[in-house]
């Protein structure tokens, strides 16, 4: 039976619980509602790809997107320039595990795959940050 995509997501929302300190929740699955919660980690589904090596098996190799959101600001003096720095560090943070967990002997490789993206949204009424990065998880083969 293939390996499914949900152990690589269920991995790296462990691994990133762990490993991250500034942070007020991880979660493996896409949030409708944040509740007011700042900062929360989210790791998505974003694709797979099952290349087949000759006489080797099937690589498989799991793209992900870790979301981050940040509230703009709130009511406590908390300002968007410390929104931002908040933003920052925790980026900053998932480099740090991503880096030191690259290979573990559990997957062949993990790395970020492209260019993190910041955007402004609104959910539910209230101002976030959201930073999207997009990360692949290449597991040995089978």
């Amino acid at each position: 039976m293939a390996t499914s995509r949900e152990t690589a997501r269920d991995a790296l929302t462990t691994l990133l619980d762990a490993g991250l300190t500034t942070k007020q929740e991880v979660v493996g699955h896409k949030l409708a509602d944040p509740a007011g919660k700042s900062p929360i980690v989210a790791v998505l589904s974003a694709g797979t790809l099952r290349q087949r090596l000759t006489f080797q098996g099937t690589r498989p190799t799991f793209y992900l997107t870790i979301q981050v959101l940040v509230l703009a600001e709130d009511q406590a003096g908390y300002t968007e320039a410390d929104a931002e720095d908040t933003l920052d560090t925790v980026e900053s943070e998932i480099a740090a595990v991503l880096e030191d967990n690259w290979r573990t002997s559990s997957w062949e490789s993990l790395e970020q795959t492209g260019p993190s993206e910041v955007i402004d949204v609104s959910i539910g009424g209230v101002a976030y940050y959201l930073e999207e990065i997009p990360v692949a998880m290449s597991l040995a083969t089978s």
